[in-house]
């Protein structure tokens, strides 16, 4: 059957809008949460410590081992997390969440069966010549869904977020709660309003067994399987199984349980012997820039499996180990891919991609780094691949920034460019002299905020269809300004600056963007305070969720006013805002 590949959640990629999980009819089988089972060739993390105590310890401290857990790992007083009872509601969606017996259950409405009513009520309106399904149909399945308690079976996401996964009580399928806790700032969220996503969007319910278990856990199976109820309608059982949840040592370095047995022999830990191909493990680190950058990409990427039929029962279990290369099992998107090569996918390529095919979402990095000039020309050690910056095990826990970089960022460019006050155009020491202000500007949209791109290019202050790290800082500054031979104040006032009208004209992801540079220190440097609180003020009304949150953050972090005076003038303001772009953009990483 074709499917139509949902790009969904916070580091995976792939799930499925035609295998939307039935929960009315369904046979019975036991009950279970994704199963943690022991394989053949699989360890697992806790057999890695005896032998390797250092790299255990400095992983458990990374957001990677904490990225899925059970409910029970977490502490629910409202210290490190949420707090119990608690009701959520939005527009669409109501529940409370309560301890009971030692297990977290949400009461609510199925979220299983409102999927297969949603799919059902997709179905009819394309046939029907529609995208998607009305509202009064939505609210037709809300009633139509039975009320149930539901125990929580796992939590995905450890560094901004935590998402919620809830048992169906028929087999192993997971739906996502539609609510967040945001970690930052203690508080819970509709999920919709986590990422950037249409006010008009219909609501969502993902699936942990096909978006989430090859980046949030060793060796995924969705062991998925197909029936037909006596109506005909398709519907979709998961008996998934896991070797381990979270990004283990596994995930990295290959399955190490022949390696363990193998290395217990204490002569062959000192050299003597040969080392069969089964016992040998990858270590990333010492693979050339392209190899070690594609351990990393497994998960930091959008892609497709080349083989959808064995995707769907064994994942990449049987295609993919760490060290070999990527194209084998994945089929990586991008912007200019031909029509016939490409993929039924959710989302439009435009929400992905800046019209330079540059990736602008968090998590993807690997896009963006493979289509750099430091890695695409580079060779031997001048080749830039993802550990020339950053390190499982001697990365801070935050971003796993090598030490030497999180102390000089632009540390790995100097080791082959020799920067020079001349190159930059900026004084020395400034903000503006920094490789990576420049040359790794903040375009990539990532859980309510702006992160540096990973595509490295030469900045081009005069491309207008993506934000330049020029026109970041210099948000005020027209055109002309940045084309002119020695940079002068602009004479023509009915010149709008570049930033400006970005901000204010652009599609949701560039209102984003912009949403975030306003409150950076690098433009409040440029363009003062009054013009950042007049655009931030403009931006904390706008229509998508994120690009308000970002703006009131942004707002918060300025000092009061003391004037009465508009920096813009309104008039101009409205112009901007009835020229703004309003195509959809979706942005759900």
């Amino acid at each position: 059957m074709k499917r139509l590949w949902v790009l969904e959640g916070t580091l995976a990629l792939v799930g499925a809008l035609a295998a939307a999980a039935a929960y009315l009819g369904r046979p019975a089988v036991p009950t279970a949460p994704p199963l943690e089972e022991p394989r053949a060739a699989y360890l697992g993390s806790s057999g890695c410590q005896a032998c390797h105590p250092s790299a255990y310890a400095s992983w458990q401290r990374t957001f990677h081992r904490t990225m899925t857990r059970r409910p029970q790992d977490l502490v629910w007083d409202g210290t490190g997390g949420p707090s119990l009872p608690v009701q959520l509601s939005d527009r669409h969606f109501a529940f409370e969440l309560t301890e009971q017996d030692g297990r977290i259950v949400a009461r609510g409405p199925d979220l299983h069966a409102l999927a297969q009513l949603f799919y059902e009520a997709g179905q009819r309106a394309q046939e029907g010549g529609s995208n998607a399904p009305t509202e009064a149909t939505i609210e037709r399945a809300f009633e139509r869904a039975p009320e149930v308690e539901r125990p929580l079976a796992l939590v995905t996401g450890s560094h901004h977020y935590l998402a919620f996964w809830l048992a169906n009580g028929q087999d192993r399928e997971l739906r996502q709660l539609p609510f967040v806790y945001h970690l930052g700032e203690g508080r819970w969220a509709p999920r919709s309003q986590a990422f950037l996503e249409p006010p008009q969007a219909a609501p969502y319910i993902a699936t942990w067994n096909s978006n989430c278990i090859q980046c949030h856990a060793v060796a995924g199976e969705p062991q998925e399987t197909e029936w037909r109820d006596d109506a005909g309608a398709l519907h979709v059982r998961f008996q998934t199984r896991v070797a381990e949840l979270g990004i283990a040592c596994e995930a990295c370095h290959g399955p190490g349980r022949a390696h363990a047995s193998h290395y217990r022999n204490p002569l062959r830990r000192v050299g003597i012997g040969d080392t069969p191909k089964a016992a040998r493990l990858i270590s990333p680190a010492k693979l050339d820039a392209a190899a070690g950058s594609a351990v990393c990409g497994q998960c930091h990427a959008y892609f497709v499996p080349r083989d959808e039929a064995r995707f769907w029962e064994t994942g990449f279990l049987t295609s993919y180990l760490p060290g070999e290369p990527l194209d084998r099992s994945r089929q990586l998107l991008q912007p200019t891919s031909a029509p016939h090569d490409a993929p039924a996918i959710s989302r439009e390529l435009g929400s992905i991609f800046w019209p330079d095919g540059t990736i602008r979402v968090g998590g993807r990095e690997y896009a963006g780094l493979t289509m750099s000039a430091c890695y695409e020309k580079g060779s031997g050690e001048r080749k830039l691949g993802c550990l020339s910056c950053h390190s499982m095990h001697e990365g801070a826990a935050d971003d796993q920034l090598l030490p030497k970089v999180a102390e000089s960022p632009d540390a790995p460019c100097r080791s082959c460019h020799e920067a020079t006050p001349e190159h930059s155009g900026h004084a020395a020491g400034s903000i503006g002299a920094s490789c990576v202000n420049c040359h790794m500007p903040k375009t990539t949209y990532a859980l309510l905020k702006s992160i540096r791109s990973h595509r490295i290019q030469v900045p081009d202050p005069r491309r207008t269809d993506v934000p330049s790290a020029c026109a970041l800082c210099h948000v005020d500054r027209p055109p002309s300004w940045f084309v002119a031979a020695e940079p002068a104040e602009p004479t023509d006032a009915e010149t709008v600056g570049v930033g400006v009208r970005a901000a204010l004209s652009g599609n949701a992801a560039e209102r984003a963007i912009y949403a975030a540079a306003l409150s950076s220190i690098e433009a409040r440097r440029t363009i003062g305070d009054a013009l950042a609180r007049s655009l931030l003020a403009v931006l904390a009304q706008d229509s998508y969720h994120a690009v308000r949150r970002i703006a009131e953050r942004g707002l918060a972090k300025l000092p009061p006013s003391t004037s009465t005076a508009p920096a813009l003038d309104p008039v101009l303001i409205q112009r901007l805002r009835s020229l703004r772009d309003e195509r959809d953009i979706v942005i759900s990483e």
